[in-house]
């Protein structure tokens, strides 16, 4: 028998346009509150709503394409996304009212939520059952490599250029993103009926939009995201206050570098002994971390912390998108990648808000160390999970080997 293949046509153009997708987002997240405070004179409050409507668009995006995508279909969901990624890309150099750019922002994150979603659910359907933590996680280093990269170019690009540069890059990689999608060969579905269970009855509105069976382990790793957004939003405060900057600069370098080196690995893992022993090496990692990160007043500290917190979310990221599917035996592939990552934009969403109040009373040595115990205790609820849904497996094998038994035993009487 031929062994199944990870490397098609399909995985290799899906994580091409995945990885244009996070570089287009980061090259702009990156300046877009600076570039509102230094355009339209606006405050830091109203500068960063330029940040919060795209998130919003995109959770609404999550939630539609969700539900929605194999009623309308895979290939008409990525063109929309793709096609209105490039649109919005391309309009940045021409507005000139703060409003507008609103609009734009909420309409691009919309398109962000469509593409990813859509592309998601594409890969999570081509790579073999037998390869999906290995193939999951190739597939999320283009977002490691997008993350990594985007940045980087954005100050590049601001400090050698000025913004409609870094607008019209963006704009150039909507386009090479949007040529490769029309490559892609889509799965033909027909349209449905709503979403029904496998007795027939149509299922809860709510789980029109979310895969219950996925949210335990979304919900998790949305923990581990809370976390990783005081990175996200505090680093470099934290750097200047002890006195660190410069190793700061190479923070996110080690970080990325961290996700590249342990990704491939930690998925043949998932593959060949489970998801328990990828999950909880990368939480525990997570945790090592944010405690390093909690002590941290050399340089060298700083960066092991960031080899530590790159393993970390890298492996709950990947892996924990793959038990996630696992979680649902493989159904509603779209309601499974939204809600994970519905999940997981809310935790970075809020995450800076709710720490913003902690960090008053803490400072940022007890918010990083508070961190490290909340990811000991995802290791605690994580551990609960997987063992739940190990005894609700055994009990299925148990079930379906006594009706094997009784079907067997009335084909000897008869």
């Amino acid at each position: 028998m031929e062994p199944a293949k990870l490397w098609t046509k399909n995985f290799v153009l899906c994580t091409f346009v995945n990885f244009l997708l996070m570089l287009n987002y980061y090259l702009l997240i990156t300046v877009m509150t600076q570039y509102t405070i230094e355009t339209y004179g606006a405050g830091s409050g109203v500068a960063g709503l330029s940040a919060s409507i795209f998130v919003i668009g995109t959770l609404a995006a999550r939630l539609f394409a969700g539900s929605r995508l194999e009623q309308i279909g895979h290939k008409r969901l990525v063109l929309i996304g793709a096609v209105l990624v490039f649109a919005m890309s391309g309009v940045y150099m021409i507005v000139d009212q703060i409003a507008i750019l609103f609009a734009i922002r909420l309409i691009h994150g919309a398109a962000y939520g469509l593409l990813a979603t859509a592309l998601g659910t594409v890969v999570t359907e081509t790579v073999p059952e037998s390869k999906r933590g290995e193939g999951i996680g190739y597939y999320m280093l283009s977002n490691t490599l997008g993350a990594a990269v985007g940045p980087f170019c954005a100050v590049f690009f601001h400090q050698h250029g000025g913004y409609d540069v870094i607008f019209f890059v963006c704009t150039f990689a909507a386009v090479i993103a949007l040529i490769s999608v029309f490559l892609l060969n889509f799965r033909v579905y027909e349209k449905t009926a709503p979403v029904c269970e496998d007795d027939g009855k149509e299922v809860p509105a709510a789980s029109r939009f979310l895969a219950k069976g996925a949210l335990p382990i979304s919900i998790v790793c949305a923990l581990i995201y809370f976390g990783y957004s005081s990175i996200l939003s505090f680093l470099m405060s934290f750097a200047a206050e002890i006195q660190q900057e410069t190793a700061a600069q190479y923070f996110f370098s080690v970080y990325a570098l961290a996700m590249l080196v342990t990704r491939p690995f930690t998925g043949k893992i998932f593959d060949k002994k489970g998801q328990w022993y990828a999950l909880m090496p990368g939480m525990l990692g997570f945790a090592a971390g944010m405690l390093v990160l909690s002590r941290t007043d050399s340089a060298v500290l700083l960066l092991i912390a960031a080899a530590f917190l790159g393993f970390g979310v890298g492996v709950t990221q990947s892996a924990g998108l793959a038990a996630a599917v696992e979680a649902v035996k493989g159904k509603h592939l779209a309601l499974v990648n939204s809600t994970f990552y519905i999940c997981l934009d809310l935790a970075v969403g809020v995450g800076p808000l709710l720490l913003g109040y902690l960090l008053r009373f803490t400072g940022y040595r007890g918010m990083y160390l508070s961190m490290a115990v909340l990811s000991l205790l995802c290791v605690i609820l994580y551990h609960g999970i997987y063992r739940r849904q190990a005894s609700d497996t055994a009990k299925a094998v148990k079930e379906e080997l006594r009706r094997e038994y009784v079907y067997k035993r009335r084909e000897l009487n008869s």
